[in-house]
């Protein structure tokens, strides 16, 4: 499968929903929730109640359990309310979208919940406010690996070879095997979707930050980080982690060092730690947010 082939299939990919049509609308426009998501929501019970359990990890609230949408935007802020619907809405439709209603294996589960966390954790650790999206493209950022792997059934281990064997990047091995790799891909989809524009640069850009020239480069260096810190920490594929090459750039830009990372790994696995009932594997192999 090359890229004009894979292109024709991005374009076919399923309809987003309702509630995940007007969520992106309002991260573009007002940055909270209004009226008429909140009117959806109402009617889409079982993913009303699949935000209510992700917003109930002890990642984001040590208050009382939520338990309806008023609740979810007075215990957390409007703008991380709407995150938690857009994530939310985004898995489902993963769910939804993988061949043969498959589950997503749960490296790359947990590795999408670890990187939202870390990319937050690493800006906290240096003492800056973390970016406007930076939950949401830690989140985001492997989209397009998902979909390469489980929708469009594009086989990981010649990419993963090619990349050990010529000692390059996963993403451009991919790009050699393929003609696109799975930031193009992700940015792509995100980009039909109409998700802020940054999202999309993001996640474009999040193997190369020192490519990045649309702006700020905080928020693409903190994505690029956190990943390249959930799979030194083994969240996420196994092979891959073998294969990542971390930019000096972004590294020498954040100014890290062993102990802003020791402890963002830390804080990580107590963030993945909360979540696991949100994240409960279906019979080990994936995630099924059931």
């Amino acid at each position: 499968m090359r890229r004009l082939e894979l292109l024709q299939r991005i374009e076919a990919l399923p309809p987003i929903s309702t509630v995940l049509q007007l969520a992106v609308r309002d991260l573009r426009c007002s940055g909270r929730m209004e009226p008429d998501v909140m009117k959806a929501l109402r009617s889409e019970p079982e993913l009303t109640d699949k935000i209510f359990k992700l917003a109930n990890c002890g990642y984001f609230t040590d208050a009382a359990e939520i338990q309806s949408l008023t609740a979810l935007v007075e215990t957390l802020n409007e703008n991380r309310a709407l995150e938690l619907v857009v994530c939310t809405s985004v898995f489902d439709w993963l769910l939804s979208a993988v061949q043969g209603g498959e589950i997503i294996p749960w490296d790359l589960c947990n590795h999408s919940f670890a990187v939202a966390a870390g990319a937050e954790l690493l800006a906290e650790e240096m003492k800056i406010p973390a970016p406007k999206y930076a939950y949401l493209c830690g989140f985001l950022h492997d989209i397009g690996k998902i979909l390469l792997e489980k929708r469009f059934e594009v086989d990981p281990k010649p990419i993963l070879d090619l990349s050990c064997d010529e000692s390059i990047s996963v993403d451009e091995a991919e790009r050699r095997m393929l003609g696109i790799d799975h930031m193009e891909v992700g940015s792509i989809v995100l980009q039909q979707w109409k998700m802020p524009s940054l999202i999309v640069d993001v996640v474009r850009w999040h193997h190369l930050p020192e490519l990045y020239t649309r702006g700020d480069t905080l928020l693409v260096d903190l994505v690029h980080a956190a990943d390249a810190t959930a799979l030194q920490m083994g969240v996420g594929p196994e092979s891959e982690g073998l294969n990542y090459w971390a930019s000096m750039a972004a590294e020498t830009r954040l100014k890290l060092n062993v102990h802003i990372v020791e402890k963002v790994i830390f804080r990580i696995q107590s963030a993945l730690e909360s979540m696991k009932e949100f994240l409960a594997p279906a019979e080990g192999k994936g995630c099924d947010v059931s």
